[in-house]
């Protein structure tokens, strides 16, 4: 029998009126997902009937309820059932997705303060003890405020209740240094967030970024002098590394001097 979690609100699936619902067109192997702009609730039917398996997301549920004090993921609060849990219910944040932001924001400035915030929230998320791992740009959504929320989050490693994804970025990295990890950690989560970044800035990943074009576009964007320290640690071939958070590299509060 799969046990609900203690702070679950719960629903039966044939009470949701899917009418009013919109389907998005969303190429999920975990769930079809339904969104309700009105009541602002995104609704996830997962696609699996296996018991093992739901009773696994419905614990890590629990868990990531517990955990999240400072509120920077956006973990369901509502679970459905049907003759078994099959789905969760969690706040829509109205806003674009991480990946976005350089074709909403054209000013630099703007677009780093988004990024040291969305730094920031990764760290509050590390000190509640939970590992995002498959950390990337559509799993990050900013709000009309400018305000970063972690989403997709039962593909976070929590305690010993391990992810079942990991970043394309992360993936790619690791095979470029022969790394096979038996698990992912938050210095890997740190990692992945400066590839992402590069990335959305070069529109090309680490390893096809050469040091002469790193450094043409530092006369574009002074704060990537600041950054070539890490950017080279993460190009070398050393494979236990430990990169600082963008907002300790980066002065959240004095970012426009960069």
């Amino acid at each position: 029998m799969v046990k609900e979690g203690v702070y679950m609100d719960r629903i039966s699936y044939n009470d949701i009126d899917f009418n009013k619902l919109t389907k998005l067109d969303y190429d999920s192997l975990e769930s079809d997902i339904y969104i309700d702009k009105e009541k602002q609730r995104i609704y996830k039917i997962f696609k699996t009937e296996d018991l093992c398996e739901l009773s696994y997301k419905l614990v890590k549920l629990d868990l990531l309820q517990r955990k999240n004090q400072k509120g920077k993921m956006i973990v369901p609060d509502t679970t459905i059932f049907d003759r078994h849990f099959c789905g969760t219910i969690e706040k829509y944040v109205p806003g674009v997705n991480l990946d976005d932001i350089f074709i909403k924001y054209r000013d630099i400035n703007h677009i780093m303060k988004i990024f040291l915030d969305a730094s920031k929230s990764l760290q509050d998320i590390h000190e509640e003890k939970v590992v995002v791992a498959d950390l990337n740009s559509a799993n990050i959504r900013i709000d009309e405020n400018d305000k970063s929320h972690y989403i997709d989050t039962l593909s976070y490693r929590v305690e010993n209740l391990d992810n079942n994804t990991v970043s394309y970025l992360l993936k790619e990295h690791l095979h470029s240094k022969n790394i096979q990890p038996k698990k992912i950690t938050k210095e890997m989560d740190k990692i992945t967030f400066l590839l992402m970044y590069f990335n959305l800035l070069f529109n090309k990943s680490v390893n096809e970024i050469s040091y002469s074009e790193y450094e043409k576009k530092e006369d574009e964007i002074k704060c990537l002098k600041n950054l070539y320290d890490s950017f080279k640690l993460i190009k070398s071939r050393r494979k236990n590394i430990d990169v600082p958070y963008l907002h300790e590299i980066i002065d959240p509060l004095n970012y426009k001097k960069y």
